[in-house]
């Protein structure tokens, strides 16, 4: 006889009950559904959980599988899953609707789940439970958009915390094409979010314009300016900074008039100041930002602020205050443990502890092949820079071409191909290739055009320590100390030779301070470091109150050079075809006399192996007077790419100039467009209307009207061709 055979009949309505709940259900649930009065019910529970049919939970009687298996007819098991809907509904919706959805009542299901779901607070895993088991159970039924929208809005929030930017992308689109009002709004923002985080800007960029627009439309101001904060960001990340400024000035100035926008346009603010290396400001910011996402209850927020504010400290030269801060996020997962797990290798790499930073940057990597696989190209550039640090040269070459290759094409990786490029060039020196000064100038350039100035910085401090050039190191200590970067900062100063200059005093402090903020072990370690001995054993005198500061001095050759100042930065190209060229070292006076000692063997030299040459051809007979008349060759010095001249194409030329066309890089130059046009090319601003005057080509008429487009008409048959 079977087990099933020998349950009684209270035994069999309560194992069936729990059965079909497929979840635990109190003895006061069970009462409800059985009709059994609750001192049954549990004398019938504890029989069960003896004989194995059931499970003793927290929550009450759970099943086992063999519960789970009892033969019940479809229209009883429907009947037994209305009433524990019913019996449940105000404290366990979940189970409710996936009950009545089960049932055959898809709609009621529906709007238990959905209404749990939309009943407010953070987006923790229950309610993103609740909001996909919803917009299950809407397949197939009728439901308006907003509360779709909503739904989808909730998924994708949760998806993208959880480092799943690929489905929440699908699910912010879903819900932007059924949300209306600032419903749509957030749902596009988080769109272009989405598009961000998988290192595709200008995908973002799109996204952010028809929020913008939307914003406009809808008369929600707050929204505008917090969305050109985040338009700021993407246009910093594709290399217009000045572009972005001019965007998160206009943007945080709008967005003041409502305090969640403000809050919005400030995160933005802080990781462009976090992207450009500005450690002491972007400390200060996500330390608000953090601030305010703990005293607002969103602990979600808070915990993704923590790991942002540690990375500052990290590299404020804080790194027990910000061990402190990410020891405090226990249990990580998805985006937040990647983040933790970065901000730690970041910190070591800062310290330049070499074994730690490559074990937390292979765990990096390990994470993000499962994790979040769209950002594989930052774990490997980390991962080869910490092996370069080790010395391992190989194995660094092969995780840096695997970084390259992971980056997004063109313009979207853009941003960390420039960290690669930097990192290639201290790399191909340790592999002993010929050091390519033109390259590093140039590179040093865009880094600082674009403003990413840690990463130039770091560049400049290599560049110094191997082209012996202390003046271009000290340039780099200006740069790492306005920064407030005291790693980069003392590392500066050592090439430099700063240690018995005034001007090192900051730098001093800087590292007393910093030391002093390490636990021993890690201090035993960084201070064991040559460049760091050195800064804590110097005494430099203090500054004179008239005498100029290293930022001073850095800010006077940046603009002496078209790389700051007022009006538009220059390109390498640009100031290259001005004749803005940073000089070459100069040349110490035991150089310069080894130069000139060298100089005269050289022409020593060539006369022994000229005479010699001329003695093989025609000998000279004995006593004859031979007179050799010698002329010197001269060379020219090859011109750079960016200096050489290129001609106009001889035949017709149209479309995109490099570098901006003329010099005013007004987009337009002489041998571009068509031979006679007659009219004027028209010029507009961003959010402006085109003002122009008709151009005529041909049987062609081109203008551009105030809705934003371009248009061209047959002027024969009036006919419209774009």
């Amino acid at each position: 006889m079977s087990q099933e055979t020998t349950l009684t009949g209270d035994q069999r309505t309560v194992a069936e009950a729990v059965g079909i709940a497929n979840a635990p259900l109190s003895a006061a649930n069970l009462a409800t559904v059985t009709g059994l009065p609750v001192a049954t019910v549990l004398s019938v529970g504890d029989t069960l959980i003896s004989a194995a049919w059931l499970v003793d939970d927290v929550l009450g009687y759970g099943p086992t599988e063999q519960a789970t298996q009892l033969e019940v007819s479809n229209a009883r098991r429907s009947q037994i899953s209305r009433q524990i809907a019913e019996a449940v509904a105000s404290d366990r919706p979940a189970l409710a609707g996936r009950l009545l959805v089960d049932a055959g009542e898809k709609r009621d299901g529906f709007e238990i789940l959905a209404d749990a779901a939309l009943a407010g607070g953070p987006i923790t895993d229950e309610r993103h439970d609740l909001a996909s088991a919803a917009l299950r159970a809407a397949d197939g039924l009728d439901i308006g958009g907003d509360k779709l929208g909503q739904l989808h809005l909730i998924a994708g929030q949760h998806q993208k915390s959880m480092g799943n930017s690929e489905d929440a992308g699908q699910s912010f689109a879903a819900a932007a094409l059924l949300l209306t009002g600032t419903d749509r709004i957030n749902a596009l923002r988080f769109c272009a979010a989405t598009a961000d985080d998988f290192q595709h800007p200008q995908e973002a960029e799109r996204w952010l314009a028809a929020a913008e627009f939307e914003a406009v439309k809808q008369n929600e101001t707050g929204q505008y300016g917090s969305l050109l904060a985040m338009h700021a960001l993407t246009l910093s990340r594709i290399g217009f900074p000045a572009e972005a400024d001019a965007a998160l000035e206009k943007g945080r100035a709008i967005a003041r008039t409502d305090p969640n926008q403000d809050r919005l346009s400030a995160k933005n603010e802080a990781e462009i100041l976090l992207d450009r290396g500005y450690a002491r400001q972007a400390e200060a910011a996500f330390a608000s930002l953090s601030f305010q996402a703990e005293r607002d209850g969103n602990p979600v927020g808070a915990a993704f602020f923590r790991v942002y504010h540690a990375r500052a400290l990290f590299a404020a030269g804080k790194a027990s205050e910000a061990l402190a801060l990410l020891d405090g996020i226990v249990n990580p997962d998805g985006a937040l443990l990647f983040l933790k797990q970065l901000a730690l290798t970041e910190g070591a790499v800062w310290f330049e502890q070499w074994d730690e930073a490559t074990d937390l940057a292979r765990a990096l990597t390990e994470t993000i092949a499962t994790e979040v696989p769209q950002w594989e190209n930052i774990s490997r550039f980390y991962l080869a820079k910490s092996l370069l640090g080790n010395g391992e040269i190989d194995e660094s070459r092969s995780q840096l071409t695997a970084a390259l290759a992971a980056c997004p094409p063109g313009t979207d990786g853009w941003r960390w191909r420039l960290r690669c490029r930097a990192l290639e060039m201290a790399l191909s020196h340790a592999e002993a290739q010929p050091w390519d000064q033109t390259a590093a100038e140039n590179l040093t350039d865009e880094l600082l055009v674009a403003r990413w100035f840690d990463v130039a910085s770091d560049l400049m401090i290599n560049r110094a320590n191997i082209e012996d050039d202390q003046e271009l190191a000290r340039q780099a200590a200006g740069l790492a100390s306005s920064l407030g970067n005291p790693t980069l900062a003392i590392r500066a100063a050592h090439a430099a030779d700063l240690w018995t200059d005034s001007h090192a005093a900051d730098v001093v402090r800087e590292a007393q301070s910093t030391a002093a903020n390490l636990a021993d072990a890690a201090k035993e370690q960084w201070t064991a470091l040559p460049h760091v001995a050195a800064a804590l054993a110097a005494n430099p005198p203090e500054a004179r109150p008239d005498d100029s500061s290293l930022i001073d001095e850095l800010n006077e050759t940046l603009a002496a050079i078209g790389l700051a100042g007022s009006g538009d930065l220059l390109t390498p190209a640009q100031r290259h075809q001005s004749g803005l060229v940073r000089r070459r070292p100069t040349v110490r006076k035991a150089s310069r006399w080894l130069g000139i000692a060298a100089g005269i063997a050289a022409v020593i030299a060539v006369s022994v192996v000229t005479a010699l040459a001329l003695q093989r051809d025609a000998p000279a007979a004995p006593g004859e007077t031979v007179t050799v008349i010698v002329t010197a060759s001269t060379s020219t010095i090859p011109l750079t790419v960016e200096q050489t001249q290129l001609p106009a194409p001889a035949d017709k030329l149209t479309g995109a100039s490099v570098d901006g066309g003329d010099f005013a890089r007004s987009g337009v130059t002489e041998a571009s467009g068509v031979d006679q046009p007659g009219g004027f090319y028209w010029k507009a601003a961003a959010g402006d209307v085109i003002r122009s005057t008709p151009v005529t080509y041909g049987n062609w008429v081109y203008f551009g009207s105030q809705d934003f487009f371009i248009y061209a008409i047959n002027q024969t048959t009036g006919s419209v061709h774009w």
